[in-house]
């Protein structure tokens, strides 16, 4: 497998022809893969490898890869259905809402699917397929794992170096917008209008209130004037400045300008660049040794499984 994928991406590799597959490229079970399945099951996986800025050739070894992927997801499906498991009609329709709700219209969605040659009785089947898929997995072998506190606990030990953080300041601002180009005289309205917030915080208004009622900024105000927290260089030099300045919980910045207009910044935590404590990445160390151990039974299981079909999987590529 690993050595089909060195190979694909390597100069010397050819792309295959489709015209040179058989109509029909393999057997499980007596179940027929097609030509027309594998190929646009390779440029599926074309398309996710250059999102990741892998470009890959799809030559022999690279088709060959894919099969074998495809034969073990058939040996999969079918082990579901001997077992009975399966998708409700309404998983499905769930499936296929979540689906047209990323899209601005249902002659959007439409468009799409005839632009990927797919009818949505087609999609349908193969939601189907993949939930009753999802279902068999997540029953039959994700059940089975359980990630301890000492795996998790070893992990942490062993990638501390992968584990550190920046300095960095959890936040609330005010925002009162003053385009650059703005006149003297509306910067000047600008500005006296955060300075006249500033004092008010000052007196001890609360300033989530007020970042709510007075804030320009559509990405905190909604959430009184909270942007989390932020780490050096995600933000305008003076901004950052002035946020790093200040030292204790609920201490204000004075008003500061920036290309955006005049901030005012109020400091909730700070925390000092080091490794992220235990207890603020646990659910995302258990997470990543649950799914690993997961793929690497799944990959074990579905061995088995070739190994139990033996001849009455046929592969003609």
């Amino acid at each position: 497998m690993v050595t089909s994928i060195v190979l694909a991406g390597s100069a010397a590799a050819q792309p295959l022809a489709p015209e040179k597959l058989p109509p029909v490229v393999a057997k499980v079970n007596g179940q027929e893969i097609k030509k027309a399945e594998l190929v646009k099951s390779v440029q599926q996986m074309q398309g996710r490898m250059a999102e990741m800025g892998r470009g890959e050739v799809a030559d022999a070894a690279f088709y060959r890869h894919v099969l074998d992927r495809m034969i073990g997801q058939r040996l999969l499906e079918q082990e579901a259905k001997t077992a009975g498991v399966t998708a409700t009609d309404e998983e499905v329709k769930g499936q296929i809402d979540k689906l047209k709700h990323q899209f601005k219209s249902e002659e959007d969605f439409k468009k799409e699917l005839a632009r990927e040659g797919m009818s949505e009785s087609q999609l349908m089947d193969e939601a189907r397929k993949g939930f009753t898929l999802q279902k068999f997995i997540e029953t039959r072998i994700a059940s089975q794992v359980k990630v301890s506190d000492e795996q998790i606990q070893a992990f942490y030990n062993q990638n501390k170096d992968k584990l550190q953080q920046p300095a960095r300041v959890h936040l609330r601002h005010i925002l009162i917008k003053a385009d650059p180009k703005a006149t003297p005289d509306e910067k000047k309205k600008a500005k006296d209008k955060a300075d006249a917030i500033l004092a008010r915080v000052k007196a001890g208004e609360d300033f989530g209130k007020l970042a709510r009622e007075s804030s320009d900024d559509p990405g905190s105000k909604d959430n009184g004037g909270d942007p989390s927290w932020v780490s050096k260089g995600q933000t305008v030099p003076p901004f950052e400045k002035a946020a790093f300045a200040l030292q204790k919980p609920n201490d204000i910045s004075p008003v500061v300008e920036s290309q955006f207009g005049y901030h005012v910044i109020q400091l909730v935590e700070k925390k000092d660049a080091g490794l992220v404590p235990l207890a603020e990445v646990k659910d995302n160390i258990a997470s990543f040794l649950k799914n690993k151990e997961i793929q690497q039974k799944l990959e074990d299981h579905v061995k088995q499984l070739r190994d139990k079909s033996g001849k009455d999987i046929q592969v003609f590529i």
